[in-house]
């Protein structure tokens, strides 16, 4: 089955960019409130309603749907109204929406919520260890690109079950390479929106119908689609 990553845009001509915090310029900024937004994190949702600040685009921003959302410690996406009533509709892996108070320097205000995405603990169950198959391959510099981009198998790797593949991602934490794969079995069809941790650097996924709906309704903010193929235990 086609799934693809789900990555917002980081060319200026098509991302929304928000400010940093400036104390005095937004009330609610306080570092020291434990459900203050910059104290988000990815691992788990806050026991109550978080404390949002003021959040205002920089000069010259462009109305976008998706937006990484930097000053949460990219807790999942911050997307725009018509946006929250399409992908509301899909099946979506744990995650909470909040409204947020964003405004344009000229004071007109615009809809925008946090879709707050949460991993929760480290999680393979969801991998058929036995059908898949894993190789390790390095990052390096691309002289024409200019970036570093992931290639060269070193080598494959003999992954039977979770505590196999952790220590596999462990141990090339500090290296230059990681672990992906050339197969990949799960247990079960995932949802329209998933994370599987430490594959694909832990990005997000999506389903093609997902995909499809996306560019239907021509969303912006985002980088194109990239394919990941994927297969799933028949039910």
């Amino acid at each position: 089955m086609k799934y693809y990553i789900l990555s917002t845009s980081t060319e200026s001509k098509n991302t929304a960019i928000i400010d940093g915090f400036e104390p005095n310029y937004y009330p609610k900024y306080n570092p020291d409130n434990e459900f203050s937004q910059q104290n988000l994190n990815v691992w788990e949702f806050y026991s109550k309603e978080p404390v949002f600040s003021k959040l205002i685009f920089k000069r010259g921003f462009r109305l976008v749907d998706f937006i990484y959302p930097s000053t949460m410690n990219g807790c999942g996406f911050i997307i725009s109204e018509r946006i929250k009533k399409i992908i509301l509709d899909f099946n979506l892996m744990n995650h909470k929406l909040y409204k947020l108070p964003i405004y344009e320097f000229k004071g007109i205000d615009y809809n925008y919520y946090l879709l707050q995405l949460v991993r929760g603990n480290v999680d393979y169950s969801m991998i058929d260890f036995e059908k898949s198959k894993f190789f390790s391959e390095e990052r390096l510099f691309n002289e024409n690109t200019r970036k570093f981009e992931w290639g060269n198998n070193i080598e494959m790797l003999s992954i039977k079950n979770a505590n196999d593949y952790a220590s596999n991602v462990e141990n090339r934490f500090y290296l230059s390479d990681r672990v992906s794969y050339y197969k990949l079995v799960l247990h079960k069809k995932p949802k329209d929106l998933f994370l599987i941790h430490d594959v694909h650097n832990s990005e997000y996924l999506i389903s093609e119908r997902l995909k499809q709906k996306l560019e239907e309704t021509k969303a912006t903010g985002l980088e194109n689609f990239v394919e990941i193929n994927i297969e799933y235990n028949e039910e």
